[in-house]
């Protein structure tokens, strides 16, 4: 396109200082003005036809990025499908190990492993159900 803009200026200038010159000064023969013109030609079309590809390539690569982007949205979703199932286990943990006997009497209880174990399925089943429910696990 460097190339090919700057001679199709030239040949243009050419044309146009051939035309406005006396016919006694013509330093072009007809046969070079009909050269001349069909060079114009082909050398307008294939700048056409380079910007049309050029356009063509931004497209692409603005296609490559969307995809990346959303590739990427579609991951972070995941993970923050897998953070929220897991924040509310993770306090409970953190509070169930703490070990304060006056204030968590279940700590001590002959069923507290399972009370511990049921709490945290029974919250992973209500937060899987409801992200279902918004669509979240369509990724």
């Amino acid at each position: 396109r460097r190339t090919l803009v700057p001679t199709q200026h030239l040949i243009i200038k050419l044309q146009t200082t051939h035309a406005n010159t006396d016919s006694k000064q013509h330093f072009l023969s007809p046969l070079t003005l009909v050269y001349m013109s069909d060079v114009l030609d082909h050398i307008s079309t294939i700048v056409e036809d380079m910007e049309t590809l050029a356009e063509d390539a931004r497209d692409l690569i603005d296609l490559v990025f969307n995809t990346i982007a959303h590739h990427n949205n579609t991951s972070m979703q995941m993970l923050a499908v897998v953070s929220t199932i897991f924040l509310p286990i993770t306090f409970l943990a953190g509070v169930f190990g703490m070990n304060f006997d006056q204030f968590f009497p279940e700590i001590h209880w002959q069923y507290g492993y399972i009370y511990f174990w049921g709490l945290c399925s029974a919250i992973t089943v209500v937060f899987m159900a409801m992200m279902k429910r918004w669509g979240m696990f369509s990724a």
